[in-house]
């Protein structure tokens, strides 16, 4: 047998699916030369902690007043204040997490899972004539039709038709969210399935439902976990404006939104703290998750690989 008839390795090269980065490596590296992406890592690890413990480790019962000091400014005995009902600020900020970013992780999740196998559904059936082809030119055109209504509006309008709770604020996110899901995977989907991998898995004998399962979602799932960074911090700022309206949870559960809401019609007698504080919270959140999401972006840049 001559060897001289061989391709070289660029010419034998096959198209594989993507090597995923070494993950640790990687986001030591990147958190080293961000500092703003490090604090932003270290605020969302507190409030996913705060979320879990932070009741128990409130100086004060938050859902219990203290009527002989309301709107006490920030002092010794209250770190942050009291709101015009006497609740101590800190303590309500230390519990609100858990409702807030619970709502936000349950609506995301609930999205992830509506929209993803929709959307690889629709971007591995597009063009063809098929049952599945026409579902999902319906399913996306019925995304469209949620996009067209701004979204504050149209979860208002939810949560207004259901009634204010947590179980409807959830609900809400979960259907502004979707679409974006639909979107993502839909198109992700449709640059994979011409791969000459997924070839080769059809050539072998799998079925469109294995193909996705072992070779499209792995693929996908990687660009999709920016997408859900950024949509935690947008759910976090929905339920809070949903609440800022008296719209979402209700008191005396507490909630960021709800406290910003409370405290606002005492800014002008310069009782700024009830409202203040909770909103700082808020921003950082919020801000927090949004860069999580770029530092996930720039470990899945394959130009910045080592």
């Amino acid at each position: 047998m001559s060897f001289a008839t061989l391709p070289s390795s660029s010419e034998a090269a096959i198209d594989l699916p993507p090597r995923p980065r070494s993950g640790l490596a990687g986001l030591r590296r990147e958190l080293a030369g961000n500092p703003l992406g490090l604090f932003a890592a270290v605020v969302v690890a507190l409030a996913v902690l705060v979320a879990l413990i932070g009741p128990w480790i409130a100086p004060y019962d938050p859902t219990i007043p203290d009527f002989m000091a309301p709107l006490s400014p920030p002092s010794a005995a209250h770190w942050l204040g009291t709101d015009q009902t006497g609740f101590d600020i800190l303590s309500k900020i230390l519990a609100a997490p858990r409702y807030d970013l619970g709502i936000a992780l349950s609506g995301t999740l609930i999205a992830l899972l509506i929209g993803a196998p929709l959307g690889m559904m629709a971007g591995y059936n597009q063009g063809r004539r098929t049952v599945l082809g026409a579902a999902g030119e319906t399913v996306m055109r019925l995304a469209d039709i949620v996009q067209s209504f701004p979204v504050f509006v149209l979860a208002l309008g939810l949560v207004a038709m259901r009634g204010p709770s947590v179980v409807n604020v959830v609900i809400a996110v979960a259907f502004v969210s979707t679409p974006q899901y639909l979107r993502l995977f839909r198109s992700e989907t449709l640059g994979l399935r011409s791969r000459a991998f997924i070839d080769a898995a059809r050539t072998a004998g799998l079925s469109n439902l294995q193909i996705a399962r072992a070779h499209v979602a792995p693929n996908v799932m990687g660009v999709a976990s920016v997408q859900i960074s950024v949509s935690i911090g947008f759910a976090v700022l929905l339920t809070a404006g949903l609440s800022f309206l008296g719209a979402g949870v209700q008191p005396p559960t507490p909630e960021l939104g709800a406290m910003v809401a409370d405290g606002a019609s005492n800014i002008v007698t310069g009782a700024w703290w009830p409202s203040v504080f909770p909103g700082l919270a808020i921003c950082l959140i919020v801000m927090s998750f949004s860069l999580v999401g770029d530092i996930v972006a720039a470990l899945l840049d394959p130009r910045r690989r080592a």
